[in-house]
């Protein structure tokens, strides 16, 4: 059997001040390649600092209502002060929520983000946006009417008062309450055009004892047509004719899990988060989302509120937050061709300048006898 055995080399060592020098090439390279990233403020950056502006006055003045209404705000479960995190349970709770995704959604540059969004879809003055939602993140739904507002288009607003766990699920103060007062004050200029209980079949049936009663109280108090359809199916179909009998959407918000707007199962387990780029099967069981997106007009989905924040430069936490026009979601980054380029051929440079010293070394070394 042959045996081979490593052939043992004294000569193949580098030498630590070869490696220190690789080293500190490197490094500097990497701040080059740092110092080559350009954070430009985004052109439409006035526009999103006042629809994130306009969320702060807004959660202000909810706020003061809670005050009225002798209602806590914890500091540890709402930091902003906002008021706009509910209870974990209540009558009309729908499923469990996440509090950390409920803090990250009162984060006022998700009225920013909606800005970029309508952007890069090339939204005009004027044009009309559906926004459909659960009462699960009401913060999420006066980001979406703020910068749709400050935009200049015309929010369609079609809602339900069920919200799941930490969403506007107080009684005495549902999202329907929070978007009268806000109407009322003039903090924003549209409100819901098409009210539904929600739950199970959005028609309040899988509502807690008194959860629907708490809807129509809800409802009337705030001068709303409550539509309470017979199932999943007609919700669905209603809503369907209703928007189409009324609106040419040029986008469709969802915001929450509302069943009529996410589908029903299994529509429901493929839907993308945040702005939908691919296309969405379609059968009996699709909801608003899947119709919309089969229409080839523009969705976007908020679920998964801390992915969608952490993806767009909002911050995967409330803690992220400090100042509106801080965050990256008001600035691009543009990559300095010139110094890229230097920072990679100092790197590659180096290295070759390394092998190319060593073959030489060996040379001699072997030329030489040694």
């Amino acid at each position: 059997m042959l045996n081979i055995k490593p052939t043992f080399r004294p000569d193949a060592k580098i030498s630590i001040f070869k490696l220190l020098i690789l080293f500190l090439i490197s490094l500097i390279s990497f701040i080059l390649f740092q110092a080559g990233i350009q954070r430009k403020p985004y052109p439409d950056q006035k526009q999103m600092i006042a629809a994130a502006r306009q969320v702060q006055l807004c959660q202000a003045e909810i706020r003061k209502v809670c005050d009225s209404l002798s209602i806590e705000v914890s500091q540890m479960q709402d930091p902003l002060q906002t008021g706009l995190i509910g209870l974990e349970f209540s009558p009309i709770t729908t499923t469990l929520g996440n509090i950390e995704s409920k803090q990250v959604s009162t984060n006022p540059d998700f009225a920013a983000l909606f800005i970029r969004w309508f952007d890069q879809l090339e939204l005009r003055k004027g044009d009309d946006v559906v926004i459909h939602a659960s009462a699960s993140f009401p913060a999420l739904i006066i980001s979406a009417i703020c910068a749709a507002e400050t935009y200049r288009l015309k929010p369609i607003i079609l809602s339900s008062a069920g919200a799941s766990s930490f969403g506007a699920n107080r009684p005495e103060l549902t999202w329907w309450d929070m978007e009268s007062i806000l109407f009322t004050k003039g903090l924003i200029n549209h409100r819901t055009c098409f009210a539904t209980p929600g739950g199970q079949n959005d028609n309040g049936s899988s509502l807690w004892d008194g959860g629907l009663k708490i809807c129509v109280s809800a409802a009337e108090r705030n001068g709303l047509n409550l539509i309470v359809p017979a199932d999943y199916f007609q919700s669905v179909n209603m809503k369907w004719k209703f928007i189409q009998d009324n609106i040419q959407p040029a986008l469709f918000i969802n915001i929450g899990g509302n069943q009529s707007g996410m589908g029903n199962y299994p529509s429901n387990l493929s839907i993308p988060v945040g702005f939908i780029e691919t296309r969405l099967s379609t059968d009996s069981t699709a909801g608003l989302i899947q119709k919309f997106n089969n229409q080839n007009i523009p969705v976007i989905h908020l679920l998964q509120i801390r992915d969608i924040a952490a993806e767009n430069g909002l911050g995967s936490d409330i803690a992220s937050f400090t100042s509106v026009g801080k965050s990256d979601v008001y600035f691009f980054s543009n990559q300095s061709k010139t110094l890229t380029s230097f920072a990679i051929l100092l790197v590659l440079g180096s290295w070759l300048g390394f092998y190319l010293t060593e073959r030489l070394r060996k040379t001699t070394c072997q030329d030489s006898g040694e």
